[in-house]
């Protein structure tokens, strides 16, 4: 019994203590943790979870876009700009694939399909069908249509930017 309490007595005291989240406080570390998210998310296969990480992607695309190194005190974070837009890059690749086509920015998109896959679920529905229209309502012009720059693979992210910002010039 006198060992045990010896041991006990003689812990090492805890490092520095996270956050509620496992987070330490810094963007970037919270940046990383959510791209982590993302990749299991989609990992996962659930399509329920496509509209959630669609709209993910567009929140990420938001702050990417906002890390200006033009204001002094954000010259630190330019390089970072960089890397995060190479970040939502991967990101809306690997939901690309995921999707099997970018599902529900897409021309063809069967909501009949995404109704069996999600086993009926109505929300999820509700969601793609929702971001499919918005998708078409700004798409629907010929230059956005037939621009290659949309299209495939490495188009999805310029796809998810365009839509993030608004099908304007």
């Amino acid at each position: 019994m006198v060992e045990v309490r010896r041991e006990c007595t003689m812990r090492k005291p805890h490092a520095r203590a996270k956050t509620v989240l496992g987070l330490d406080d810094t963007v970037g570390l919270m940046l990383q943790h959510i791209a982590q998210l993302v990749r299991q998310t989609l990992i996962r296969q659930d399509p329920r979870d496509w509209p959630t990480v669609l709209y993910v992607l567009c929140i990420l695309s938001v702050v990417a876009s906002n890390v200006d190194d033009y204001i002094d005190w954000m010259q630190c974070l330019g390089s970072a700009t960089k890397s995060l837009k190479l970040l939502i890059s991967d990101l809306c690749r690997l939901y690309y694939i995921c999707t099997h086509g970018g599902q529900p920015f897409a021309h063809h998109w069967d909501r009949e399909a995404y109704e069996t896959l999600v086993e009926g679920n109505q929300m999820a529905i509700r969601y793609c069908s929702e971001l499919n229209e918005m998708w078409l309502d700004g798409v629907e012009e010929p230059r956005y249509k037939n621009d290659r720059r949309y299209q495939g693979l490495d188009g999805f992210s310029e796809r998810v930017e365009l839509f993030t910002f608004g099908f304007v010039d």
